[in-house]
């Protein structure tokens, strides 16, 4: 996505859902970590109007009583799909299962009912395994309502979905959050970082600087002496500053 379509769409609430696409876990082009769920067809649904009648009429607007119970709940399942290590075969499953909260958190969010700043931080994570940039962009934008209304600790978040975001979007991340090993590759690697982005921000949203991050790449490959790289060679796009409006 160009520079330009992103300013144009930051500033809203895409609530995308996922489209097409394989079954098998994804990774980032090169690597061979499955970093979230490859896309799988979105179930068929046929959409038709709700006839004009005083039933209709009087449930909107829609009643939130329960909401953020149900939206924890929905967190709790996100979580507990992630206990265990995830194999190949109950990838699709966890994807659907995916797929299905974030289409209710999408719902919730549509008839006003993400009220609270815990609200909008458990949308954020369930959005966070989502399988295109713009689930990711949601992301951001979720954990940061909840900052917002008065929870600091969703920064990290805020931080990491903007570099998963800016990654799958083939531009450098802000964060150095996002760490790859390639295919057939022993060797760890920090993809591409915005070398403008101020290192006082990285400590205000994950608490640590550029340097300290790839001191953690080095320690990785601490027991692989042919790993000298630390910054992946995949070339990435710049991002300067206003890429990403309300952050950078």
């Amino acid at each position: 996505m160009r520079t330009a379509s992103l300013r144009a769409i930051a500033p809203l609430l895409l609530l995308a859902l996922s489209c097409g696409g394989s079954p098998a876990p994804a990774t980032l082009p090169g690597s061979t970590l499955p970093v979230f769920p490859a896309p799988i067809a979105r179930p068929a649904a046929t959409l038709a109007s709700a006839p004009a009648t005083s039933a209709s009429a009087a449930s909107w607007p829609p009643s939130c009583g329960g909401a953020s119970a149900e939206i924890a709940r929905l967190e709790d399942a996100d979580q507990a799909a992630r206990k265990a290590m995830i194999t190949a075969e109950q990838w699709p499953h966890v994807a659907e299962a995916d797929l299905r909260r974030r289409v209710r958190i999408s719902e919730l969010f549509a008839e006003g009912c993400l009220k609270s700043a815990d609200d909008f931080g458990s949308a954020a994570l369930i959005f966070q395994h989502g399988d295109v940039p713009e689930h990711f962009l949601q992301t951001m934008l979720f954990a940061s309502r909840a900052v917002g209304l008065g929870d600091a600790s969703q920064k990290q978040l805020v931080a990491l979905a903007a570099d998963r975001y800016l990654m799958n979007t083939k531009h450098k991340q802000l964060f150095a959050s996002q760490l790859l090993r390639m295919n057939d590759n022993p060797c760890w690697c920090m993809p591409q970082v915005e070398p403008t982005f101020p290192d006082a921000q990285r400590v205000a949203y994950v608490g640590k600087t550029l340097e300290k991050q790839r001191q953690v790449v080095k320690s990785m490959n601490a027991a692989t002496p042919a790993c000298t790289k630390v910054e992946c060679d995949t070339p990435l796009q710049p991002t300067p500053k206003g890429t990403v409006p309300g952050l950078w």
